[in-house]
């Protein structure tokens, strides 16, 4: 007698056996499959929790105030100066010490004329280049200037950034902007697709006036 043939007498010999045998092979699985399931869940919950738990606050100079700052004159030119209290190393090393603070990035926003020779996802600014060739001005320095002219945010620790935090953005390749590094960017997979950059390329980008 082969082994099918045994296997199968046998199981017709314990039936009753073998039908508690295939119920209890039945809930184990959907046991497991259950707690696959709250495993997920529970991972899920436990990283939105963090999420919201981990918490972080803003420092930044009150410019705003009349009372910091002071008149200045130059030549026929009259303007206010900040003169308050500056945000330096040695301040946040100060809050540094406290044990519930554990990271920061210095952040900056440049809104300077900084030209690059990456194709940008077109835009406010590349949408007037468009509108300026239907007038025969494509070749207006300008013009063709500021379409090239994205917005910088400085970083120290890119991986801190509210737009990282919070979920707006995530990181497709490469790594984070960390604290010492010189010359280093992060771009969006549609600006280094379109620009035909990968992760250690590098870009062009300067001041222009015009």
């Amino acid at each position: 007698m082969s082994t099918i043939k045994r296997a199968v007498t046998f199981l017709l010999r314990k039936r009753y056996k073998t039908v508690i045998l295939i119920l209890i092979f039945t809930v184990l699985c959907v046991l497991l499959l259950i707690s696959l399931a709250v495993k997920h869940s529970v991972g899920r919950e436990m990283a939105a929790l963090k999420k919201s738990l981990c918490s972080s606050f803003y420092l930044e100079t009150n410019e705003d105030d009349p009372a910091l700052r002071r008149e200045v004159i130059q030549g026929e030119a009259t303007g206010t100066v900040y003169t308050g209290p500056l945000i330096d190393q040695g301040m946040i090393d100060r809050i540094l010490d406290n044990e519930n603070v554990f990271a920061y990035s210095a952040t900056d926003v440049n809104w300077l004329t900084i030209w690059t020779d990456l194709v940008f996802r077109p835009g406010q600014e590349t949408w007037g280049l468009e509108q300026a060739k239907k007038y025969d001005l494509e070749d207006d320095p300008f013009s063709v200037m500021i379409a090239q002219v994205p917005v910088y945010m400085g970083c120290s620790d890119s991986s801190l950034h509210e737009f990282f935090r919070n979920g707006a953005f995530s990181l497709a390749a490469g790594r984070h902007i960390r604290p010492g590094d010189q010359f280093k960017a992060v771009i969006s997979s549609y600006v280094a697709e379109h620009s035909g950059l990968t992760v250690g390329d590098t870009y062009r980008a300067e001041i222009r006036l015009a």
